[in-house]
């Protein structure tokens, strides 16, 4: 497998992500590194925080509103790959720790 986590001592980064099989890393610091913090820096590769927050308050307002549903359901498959890819890095961040 090609290596998908980096730790890393230069400031206040300590681990290098590498999702998706990306060249340019994701950096994240150690310190409560989780599952959730990594979905949530996934998803920002394709989504920002208020393109997120619009998704899903216009699908909220009006559920049966066709392209609303149609982009909602775009964010929650990009957000179901981006969970199977955290679990993947969580695993390779495990290995690293022992």
């Amino acid at each position: 497998m090609e290596k998908v986590i980096r730790i890393i001592e230069r400031g206040v980064v300590k681990v290098l992500l590498f999702p998706f099989g990306r060249e340019e890393p994701i950096e994240l610091t150690a310190c409560g590194l989780c599952k959730n913090k990594i979905i949530a820096a996934l998803v920002r590769l394709k989504y920002s925080q208020e393109e997120v927050e619009a998704l899903l308050c216009e699908y909220v307002a009006c559920a049966t509103d066709k392209a609303a549903k149609q982009a909602f359901d775009g964010l929650m498959a990009y957000r179901r790959e981006c969970k199977a890819e955290a679990d993947k890095l969580m695993e390779e961040y495990e290995k690293l720790q022992t």
